[in-house]
């Protein structure tokens, strides 16, 4: 069994003394109850400080090469969250970026510095249509590193944290990312030859997916996941994330022919899940509503949309939504926190509310928090 090192073990000893185990159950029941549809005595808050908020020893090619130094700067981002009394969830990933599923395709990533990683080089249709999927993708591309970190995570965490499935995407996105923006001439020129390479994306999600919930010991149905985060929820009754950015550069008939028939094949086998994307397409989240592998969604962009038709919608359809949404100029903490609030109506369902650095300002997540609870209280 690998030993944490020094600095490790400092951050999880700091992490063990700012933590509250009974407000993080709570917290999990509350999400729990939010993603099957029920009603809560509170809804959840989860709060989180992103990366480049939290001082990190190393870049991001050295964490994406070093299991250890992607740790370290995971810990420190959970020790800032578990400082704050809030509902979320304490899980970190193999923090590998899009590139995880089109790595088995053969594609190889460039990994810089100070960004993401991003891949060299697509395939071409020829490449695409003499293409394979191996039958253990547990030994391919970058799917083993993601093991191997898993694996390094847990010996070390040994249950502090929660360990995640690293960004896996969704299946058009998944093909977007291998075939490039020409795929967006396909659709017109050579749809069957698009349908051919989303049935490969979709096998290839499905069999990832898989893979990773098993080096977890995770159940398919269920799980965590933070997002990016590492304040995230407790999938209690759809155990995937699908991520459709892609799909709102599309026209409603081929969203209905190229995207749902695969997303809904792709949650189905995990008994279901949540999806985001970022954009805007009216016609994406209408569809979605009425998907019933969805449970939720997550919107990149929400300063793009409705709130309240958007929460409404949703809680109508019995899903919910996760995420934050824009405080407006000059609105005081309280009042932004009560139309938060007015969002799911008299019930007290059908939201996760994500609490972040740039709604707040300059007031406290401390002060937030409380006041979160108190406004739910006083109902």
């Amino acid at each position: 069994m690998q030993e944490a090192s020094g600095k490790v073990q400092a951050l999880l000893d700091a992490i063990d003394s700012a933590r509250d185990p009974a407000a993080e159950e709570r917290g999990r029941l509350r999400i729990a109850a939010v993603y099957q549809g029920r009603e809560v005595d509170c809804l959840p808050i989860l709060f989180d400080v992103p990366a480049h908020d939290v001082v990190a020893d190393t870049d991001l090619h050295e964490q994406f090469y070093s299991a250890e130094a992607m740790l370290v700067a995971h810990l420190r981002r959970v020790l800032a969250a578990a400082a704050v009394p809030q509902d979320g969830q304490y899980c970190i990933r193999p923090n590998l970026g899009v590139v995880l599923v089109p790595s088995v395709f053969g594609l190889e990533p460039d990994v810089p510095h100070d960004a993401m990683p991003r891949l060299r080089a697509h395939l071409n249709k020829d490449q695409v249509k003499r293409f394979r999927l191996p039958q253990d993708v547990s030994q391919c591309g970058l799917v083993r590193r993601a093991i191997e970190y898993i694996n390094y995570f847990h010996q070390v965490l040994q249950g502090r944290v929660h360990v995640y499935v690293p960004d896996t995407q969704g299946v058009f996105d998944i093909a977007h990312l291998i075939l490039g923006n020409a795929i967006f001439y396909e659709l017109y020129d050579d749809p069957e030859f698009v349908h051919q390479l989303l049935d490969l994306c979709l096998e290839a999600y499905v069999q990832v997916t898989i893979a990773l919930k098993h080096a977890l010991d995770e159940p398919l149905e269920s799980g965590y996941h933070g997002h990016g985060m590492v304040a995230g929820i407790y999938m209690a009754s759809g155990g995937a994330r699908s991520s459709e950015d892609a799909a709102t550069l599309l026209r409603p008939q081929h969203i209905d022919e190229f995207v749902i028939p695969y997303l809904a094949k792709a949650l189905r086998a995990f008994g279901g899940g949540f999806v985001h994307y970022c954009g805007r397409n009216d016609h994406l989240f209408r569809t979605l509503l009425a998907l019933p592998e969805v449970r939720g969604i997550n919107l990149g962009n929400p300063e793009m949309h409705d709130p309240a038709y958007c929460v409404r919608a949703l809680q109508t359809h019995g899903k919910f939504y996760f995420g934050s949404w824009p405080r407006l100029p000059g609105e005081t903490l309280r009042s932004y926190l009560k139309r938060m609030l007015h969002l799911t109506g008299a019930e007290r369902k059908g939201m996760i509310f994500l609490l972040t650095p740039r709604e707040l300002g300059r007031d406290s997540p401390e002060e937030a928090i409380r006041l979160w609870r108190e406004l739910q209280q006083a109902q």
